[in-house]
């Protein structure tokens, strides 16, 4: 997710008994948004081109209720009508959002195993790919739309997948020999920025971040070797 000076921070909260105060960067407004139920904070943020956000909200994928709606702001800030969700199955767990060059809305599922396509208008909700076992990040390539996901399989079975048209059953491996893939986003040369999670010690947790450098040739493109960034 890039944020530009001229963008609005939205910072979503779950209900507290303590308030948070945050003083907003420069260039930027803050807008804060409440979830009354602990298990239904944000769980993935998205812009569109034209700076609407999308908030897909958490769920208590064990006991539900399931996420059957997306919240909206407009780019000023304004909340907007939350748009229902209709066709297939309501989201189990989100974990990653992003917008693709036709406005859609992408959506993973981690317990779902799925990414989602959402068409931001009527709501439709259908399949995309569906063949992760723990899905968790998406992320759409600047300019030339490409989409990439993250696997946290785990135990050496992690790893970046590019997703190759619609309901695509077999993902293309991008990256692999990866423990839990998460994060994803570009940098300004187009290159996929990508996290990479591991158990140090017991349940401790520690991770790295990498580059995938990629080059566009006239078939598609071509991926180089992965830089540790931290």
């Amino acid at each position: 997710m890039k944020l530009r000076p001229s963008a609005i921070l939205v910072i979503a909260l779950l209900t507290l008994t303590t308030r948070l105060v945050l003083a907003a960067p420069p260039g930027f407004d803050v807008t804060t948004t409440t979830f009354a139920d602990p298990f239904r904070g944000a769980s993935a943020l998205a812009y569109a081109p034209d700076g609407t956000l999308f908030v897909v909200e958490g769920t208590d994928f064990i006991s539900g209720p399931n996420t059957t709606s997306i919240r909206v702001f407009a780019p000023d800030g304004t909340p907007q009508p939350n748009f229902l969700l209709t066709g297939d199955v309501p989201f189990i767990s989100p974990s990653g959002a992003a917008v693709d060059l036709a406005g859609n809305l992408l959506v993973t599922d981690n317990q779902g195993d799925t990414l989602y396509s959402v068409n931001t208008t009527t709501g439709a909700k259908t399949s995309f790919a569906f063949s992760l076992n723990d899905i968790d990040d998406v992320a759409v390539r600047p300019g030339t739309g490409e989409i990439f996901v993250s696997d946290a399989t785990g135990g050496g079975g992690g790893g970046i997948y590019l997703v190759d048209g619609i309901s695509d059953a077999s993902p293309t491996p991008v990256v692999t020999g990866l423990e839990f893939a998460a994060g994803l986003d570009f940098d300004p040369d187009g290159n996929l920025i990508y996290q990479n999670a591991y158990f140090a010690s017991g349940f401790l947790t520690e991770g790295e971040v990498f580059r995938l450098n990629i080059t566009e040739t006239g078939s598609g493109l071509s991926f180089g070797a992965s830089e540790l960034l931290a």
